[in-house]
């Protein structure tokens, strides 16, 4: 009888510790983009009747904000944002890029920042 060492199947895992993308702003946008999507599909889905699809992509949606906000908070802290003030629905407007021409919201405002409305900005334009 002879005495073979068990051969390995799978080789194995090594762990690596993950990096942050390097383009936080597109990150950012692509979060933004993929929470309304998200609203879209639980608005559709809950106007159909489909209630536990809306409610799913719903949770879905909220967890894409929630890192968009996270990732808002880390591009300030980096100054590569800057908060503006706060359109007519109390959302926070942080602008970055050329002359401040886009800009992003979130629900998170600036610790004792002063919360001054945004004139000229497209959300204060009556619907």
């Amino acid at each position: 009888m002879q005495n073979h060492a068990p051969a390995q199947r799978f080789p194995k895992r090594v762990s690596r510790k993950l990096q942050p993308h390097p383009d936080v702003l597109l990150c950012i946008r692509e979060a933004s983009r993929a929470a309304h999507r998200e609203r879209d599909a639980a608005a559709e889905a809950y106007n159909e009747g489909r209630h536990t699809l809306a409610g799913n992509a719903k949770q879905r949606k909220n967890q894409w904000y929630a890192l968009k906000d996270r990732g808002v908070v880390a591009a300030n802290k980096q100054g590569l944002v800057r908060y503006i003030g706060a359109s007519p629905q109390g959302i926070a407007v942080y602008e970055y890029g050329e002359g401040g021409m886009c800009c992003f919201h979130s629900t998170l405002h600036p610790a004792g920042a002063e919360r001054t409305l945004v004139e000229g900005h497209p959300k204060n334009s009556p619907r």
